[in-house]
């Protein structure tokens, strides 16, 4: 009955990790060598922040502000 009940417990109860330390012998685990870049690529260009370009943004010609926003504004100022 001692027997039956255990068999019984061990399928119902989370494993021990017993089966994994019985079966497996310990050894370390292997590394992976670390792969090295082809030189014949040509390297990556290194990145710029959009934020530091100091490009002065000519405007001249180009509406500023939407026609829709100046529409509301007048049909605004009139009522």
């Amino acid at each position: 009955m001692r027997t039956l009940l255990t068999v019984l417990l061990s399928w119902l109860m989370p494993p021990s990790g017993r089966h994994r330390a019985e079966n497996h012998p310990t050894s370390p685990a292997r590394r992976h060598a670390r792969h090295t870049p082809d030189p014949s690529r040509s390297p990556l260009p290194t990145p710029r922040s959009p934020y530091t370009v100091h490009e002065v943004i000519r405007a001249d010609g180009f509406p500023v502000v939407r026609p829709y926003l100046l529409r509301h504004e007048e049909a605004v100022a009139a009522a």
